[in-house]
């Protein structure tokens, strides 16, 4: 098995981070862009149990836009970023 390195795997939650921010930015648009941010996720290292549950918060954003409640979709992504730790707080 391959192991990134530090650096490689600082690059990539620097874009996930990006990506979110984005995302957050985004999200009383009304429109669902987590694309890009769904791939950055999938390439952190996490457990089958983190990838779980932020796959979840994911979806359960989208739905919240979807649905016209961007506050409760900002809500899950930034329980999302804080549980794979993109952010400090």
């Amino acid at each position: 098995m391959h192991k990134a390195s530090p650096k490689t795997l600082d690059q990539l939650r620097v874009r996930a981070g990006a990506c979110l921010d984005d995302l957050l930015e985004n999200t009383f648009e009304g429109h669902w862009r987590g694309t890009e941010f769904s791939a950055a996720l999938e390439a952190l290292p996490l457990t089958t149990a983190e990838i779980s549950t932020a796959r979840n918060r994911l979806q359960n954003a989208r739905r919240y836009v979807e649905c016209g409640e961007p506050g409760a979709a900002r809500f899950e992504l930034r329980m999302l970023s804080l549980q794979i730790s993109l952010t400090g707080g």
